[in-house]
């Protein structure tokens, strides 16, 4: 009755309600681990059911699951491997660190809330930046974890996004040309004033694109076609 407490409800309480998908690729030699886009296992009647981490397992040491924010989106490591965590709407907000292996991604923790798959937000929330309260810290770190935006991005302006700086991150060597999903998005307010200071840190918009490239991220986020 209780196996997301490891049946043990009285003190591997889950008090957040953290959920978790994990993403995948299915091919024919991994139909029973993966379907519809989503890790999970099948049992001997042939039923399908995808995998769910929740906070108590992350915050759990000996569960062998954890998560961390890096270029590659929400990255959740279990005894499976590591795959790209995809918020399950519903349930309370997760708080993740920056991968403190990935450089500058450790100045930031992310406060995850939301999801929307059909117009390729994998994840969405807020970041803070650690180091200060000050605009102009937090876009001095983040230029130099080596960002791209659009051409015309932040002069022109982005409709979906008005008043913001965009930063934006990908793995791939092309990103404004190319698919190289997940791609995360760091919206910083264009006036200082505009953020809500957490502590001693700077809160940004922050979201995970599911793909990159002008025409076939465009075409996702506004118009839900083509989305992964």
């Amino acid at each position: 009755m209780y196996p997301y407490v490891r049946n043990n409800p009285t003190t591997l309480t889950d008090p957040s309600g953290l959920d978790f998908y994990l993403t995948c690729k299915q091919t024919k030699d991994n139909a029973s681990t993966c379907q519809g886009g989503h890790v999970g296992t099948t049992n001997d009647k042939a039923k399908f059911t995808p995998t769910v981490v929740t906070s108590a397992s992350l915050q759990d040491p000996n569960s062998g699951n954890t998560a961390v924010v890096n270029a590659n989106g929400v990255q959740i490591t279990t005894t499976q491997g590591t795959f790209e965590g995809v918020f399950i709407n519903g349930t309370p907000s997760a708080t993740i660190q920056g991968d403190p292996k990935a450089a500058g991604w450790s100045d930031f923790t992310f406060n995850i809330f939301g999801s929307d798959v059909q117009h390729g937000d994998v994840d969405y929330g807020t970041a803070t930046y650690k180091g200060s309260s000050n605009q102009a810290d937090v876009i001095s770190a983040l230029n130099k974890m080596g960002p791209f935006a659009y051409p015309l991005e932040n002069t022109v302006g982005n409709p979906k996004h008005p008043g913001d700086i965009n930063f934006r991150f990908s793995t791939g060597a092309y990103p404004t040309l190319f698919d190289y999903g997940p791609s995360p998005h760091f919206m910083v307010p264009g006036d200082p004033r505009r953020t809500v200071p957490v502590g001693p840190g700077y809160v940004t918009g922050f979201h995970i694109d599911a793909q990159t490239g002008t025409v076939s991220h465009g075409a996702c986020a506004w118009f839900g076609l083509g989305c992964q």
